[in-house]
């Protein structure tokens, strides 16, 4: 999951199943300006569609995962 920030910000990303419930939170810290990259190991998740929620100061985002094994 790859992301750019403008400013230094803090970040919370986290991955939902498609009934709404909290599969994960990837991170929750704070980031530098600049281009990020996080991995989401998903050994243990079973394949489908993840919502991938990314806050930070200056966006509120929500977008469509699909998980193929």
């Amino acid at each position: 999951i790859v992301f750019e920030l403008s400013f230094v910000s803090n970040v919370l990303l986290e991955i939902y199943n498609i009934k709404g419930q909290k599969v994960t939170t990837l991170i929750n810290n704070p980031f530098e300006a600049g281009s990020h990259k996080v991995i989401w190991n998903a050994i243990d998740q079973s394949s489908g569609v993840y919502l991938l929620r990314f806050n930070t100061a200056e966006t509120n985002e929500t977008k469509k995962l699909i998980l193929l094994k």
